[in-house]
């Protein structure tokens, strides 16, 4: 028995140099990892074609995190007229000036354009007496007053252009404006909020039923700059109890392809529109209001069990596409755990905080 012990002892040291060949530091990530996935694939049902941007974090660690949500605002910070409808843990949102549009039934936006980060639109709203940096600037503003957090805990995810809201006669696929119901455009801006330099995913949007739903489902800041002294805030905050280890070793975004690719094959993924590498909310087994944020490899992208089924757009009445008809859903890639996240498992403990590796166990 103690011969076999020792060949067993053996047998786990030369896995376990074998294993630490694999595993990378985020600086080796980031010299690694080509800044696109560029491939096509010819699968039994149909031709894939991926071109995606690959994200990585520019940090120089890769932490492990206890977190929970943000604590409520103290209202005494907030303005006078402030309109609160939420203050909970890690959600708040309050309404100042004249933020609020009640859009009645012949009431609409004449444009409402998206504009991806992290630079700012060069473009104006509707005769708007203020700037995309002035929308910025004031998020920044309130985020600091509210919670004594300055810009480099969040990135600029995507900017909103509003025109004014108009009366219009006719289809509102068709419509004929007729009066200016407010005096100038808006402006919101989504600021994304990063751990430690690292972006979070909650990783339970394919609604399968089993999360725990007591995470947040984004971490992030929403502000409407409305008017001259109109404005909404949206938030929805982590807040950082511990850094567990200051860094860990990853699995690479090769090792990640792999498990993408099956999907692929298998006829499940057929476009990806995001792939980053970041962090997702693990259950603490001892305190329910803490959770840990582990690396994972992060896609989302057209997907569906059924690998005979095509998407199917959706035309609007002048012809033009209105929807791609593409359904999108998360795959994600657990960058500690070698596995993707199986979003069939019903078990309560499943999204449990697992076994870490850390760079002290590898040696």
């Amino acid at each position: 028995m103690k011969k076999l012990m020792c060949v067993l002892m053996a047998m786990l040291m030369m896995l376990s140099a074998a294993s630490a060949e694999e595993w990378c530091s985020i600086a080796d990530i980031r010299e690694q990892t080509p800044a696109r996935w560029t491939q096509t694939y010819e699968t039994k049902w149909r031709t894939i074609t991926i071109d995606a941007a690959i994200e990585v974090p520019q940090v120089e660690a890769f932490p492990i995190l206890k977190v929970r949500k943000m604590p409520v605002v103290d209202e005494s910070l907030l303005p006078a007229d402030a309109d609160v409808r939420y203050n909970a843990p890690g959600w708040f949102q309050f309404y100042t000036g004249k933020a609020e549009y009640v859009m009645k039934s012949n009431t609409m936006f004449k444009s409402i354009n998206h504009y991806p980060g992290p630079e700012l639109p060069d473009v104006l709203a509707e005769d708007c007496s203020f700037t995309p940096q002035d929308a910025l600037d004031l998020a920044y503003e309130r985020i600091n007053h509210l919670y004594g957090m300055d810009s480099i805990h969040f990135r600029l995810d995507e900017t909103l252009v509003y025109s004014r809201i108009w009366q219009y006669k006719g289809k509102k696929s068709n419509p004929t404006y007729t009066k200016a119901i407010t005096d100038e455009g808006s402006y919101k801006v989504e600021l994304w909020q990063l751990l430690y330099g690292v972006p979070y995913f909650a990783c339970n949007e394919t609604g399968d039923g089993y999360e725990p739903g007591s995470w947040l489902s984004d971490a992030r800041v929403s502000v409407a700059h409305r008017g001259a002294d109109g404005y909404m805030v949206l938030t929805s905050l982590w807040q950082v109890e511990e850094v567990v280890y200051a860094d860990v070793p990853l699995l690479s975004f090769a090792d990640a392809k792999l498990a993408f690719e099956k999907e692929i094959m298998a006829g499940r993924l057929r476009t990806v529109d995001t792939i980053a590498l970041g962090c997702a909310p693990y259950t603490d087994p001892t305190d329910p209001d803490v959770f840990w944020l582990l690396p994972v490899w992060y896609v989302k992208g057209g997907y569906t069990t059924d690998s005979k089924r095509e998407f199917t757009p959706f035309y609007d009445v002048d012809g033009s596409i209105a929807d791609d008809g593409i359904e999108r859903r998360e795959i994600v890639f657990e960058a500690q755990q070698d596995d993707l996240i199986d979003y069939t498992d019903s078990r309560k403990n499943r999204r449990r905080v697992p076994t870490i590796v850390t760079w002290e166990t590898l040696r």
